[in-house]
């Protein structure tokens, strides 16, 4: 089963193994200059042959960016299998306001100033932000920043994409 907003691919790189490696090493340690403080914007683990970069939660850097996992395989040239995935919380709370506040919008007559009336287009306009401000968040929260995610981590290891 393929999850929503989830970036699943196959890249190739011209990179060895082990360059590979001390690559994303490189990232781990990359650190950000925040006002006094240093810190990095991706938590990362390696084991073996598999990676994972999650964000650093501790610093405000706007929308917060997705989750990379991958693994790389040994081939000649080395093939890395990547998968991008955003907070799945944040993006089903993006989905599920509009659909919460949209019988809001196209309900029927309602007690306006103590007048049981339709509500004219301006007093509606507000109920569509209400839905439209969400879906717009939820775009720029969960999939343009799993694009990217991409291809920060495509330039970042020098991959290609994988004729497989």
């Amino acid at each position: 089963m393929k999850l929503p907003f989830l970036l699943s691919k196959v890249y190739q790189t011209t990179n060895s193994q082990a360059e590979v490696i001390n690559l994303i090493n490189s990232l781990i340690n990359q650190q950000n200059k925040a006002l006094f403080e240093n810190s990095s914007e991706y938590i990362a683990s390696i084991k073996k042959l598999k990676f994972k970069f999650f964000t650093n939660s501790y610093i405000l850097s706007g929308f917060p960016k997705p989750n990379i996992s991958g693994s790389i395989k040994l081939s000649n040239p080395t093939t890395i299998s990547i998968i991008i995935y955003p907070n799945f919380y944040r993006a089903l709370f993006f989905l599920i306001w509009p659909i919460v506040a949209i019988p809001f919008a196209f309900s029927g007559p309602m007690n306006v100033n103590g007048v049981f009336r339709d509500l004219s287009i301006s007093e509606r306009i507000p109920f569509f932000l209400f839905i439209i401000l969400p879906i717009l968040g939820g775009y720029f929260d969960s999939i343009s920043s799993i694009k990217k995610a991409e291809i920060w981590i495509k330039n970042r290891l020098n991959l290609t994409d994988s004729l497989i």
